[in-house]
C-alpha cells in the first residue's frame, strides 16, 4: 500500500503548478490486483482490478465501458504495479536487456526491449548507470510508434521494511527543465486488508470519500 503524488511544473518559470495523490493498494498473489483511489476536484473516483475483472465507480456510482476511468483501469493497475518493481521487473521471462556501450557522459547504457506477447506496449527504454551506483541514474522510454523521449532521473532511493524503491522519479524535458515528478511514499509492506478491497463494490454504493 502505498501513495503516488504527481507534482505537475511550469517548465518556463519552474513552479509547482499543480498535486494529484493517488492512494494506491496493489496485491501480486495469484495475478496482478490494484485498488487505485484519488480525487479530481469534488468528485472521488476508484478505479480496481481483481485479476480477471476491471470495474471503476465515480462518487460511488459504477462506471462502464465508454467511461474514460473504466476504460484506462487495465492500464492503470498494470502502472502502477510496473513502476514500484522496477528495476527487478527486468528480471521477467521475455525481456531483453541490451548493453549498449557507454554514452558521451561516461554512463553505461543499457537499451530495454520486450519479447511478442510481453507487456501491453512494445515501448523502449534505455536505462543510465554510473560506476558506483546500483540503481540507474536516468531511465528514457519511447513509446511505441512515436518519436519523442521521455526523460526521468530516479532520486531519493528508499527502504522500507528491506525492500528498496524509487521515492521520486524527475520527468524532464529535452532542455533539461522539470515538468514533473511523481513521488512514491507512505510505503506499507503486507499490510492486512479487508477480503473485498480488490473487487467491485456491491449493490450497495460506496460513499464519496471512501468505502
Amino acid at each position: 500500500r502505498f501513495t503516488i503524488t504527481t507534482e505537475m511544473y511550469d517548465a518556463e518559470s519552474g513552479r509547482l503548478r499543480r498535486t494529484r495523490p493517488r492512494y494506491v493498494v496493489i496485491s501480486k498473489e495469484n495475478g496482478e490486483k490494484a485498488r487505485i483511489e484519488r480525487w479530481e476536484g469534488d468528485d472521488y473516483i476508484v478505479q480496481g482490478f481483481d485479476g480477471a475483472r476491471a470495474w471503476a465507480t465515480l462518487n460511488g456510482a459504477p462506471l462502464g465501458p465508454g467511461d474514460k476511468d473504466f476504460d484506462e483501469v487495465r492500464y492503470v493497475s498494470g502502472d502502477v504495479n510496473y513502476w514500484i518493481a522496477l528495476p527487478f521487473k527486468l528480471k521477467d521471462p521475455g525481456v531483453f536487456l541490451h548493453d549498449d556501450g557507454v554514452d558521451g557522459a561516461g554512463r553505461h547504457v543499457v537499451r530495454v526491449t520486450f519479447g511478442d506477447g510481453v507487456g501491453d506496449h512494445q515501448d523502449v527504454w534505455h536505462y543510465y548507470f554510473v560506476e558506483g551506483r546500483v540503481w540507474p541514474v536516468q531511465v528514457d522510454y519511447q513509446e511505441a510508434g512515436k518519436t519523442d523521449v521521455h526523460h526521468t532521473r530516479w532520486e531519493d532511493i528508499r527502504v522500507v521494511d528491506g525492500y528498496p524503491y524509487v521515492g521520486a522519479r524527475v520527468h524532464f524535458d529535452d532542455q533539461g527543465r522539470v515538468t514533473k515528478v511523481l513521488r512514491t511514499h507512505d510505503v506499507e509492506l503486507n499490510p492486512a486488508l479487508p477480503a473485498e478491497t480488490f473487487s467491485p463494490p456491491s449493490t450497495e454504493e460506496e460513499r464519496a470519500g471512501g468505502a
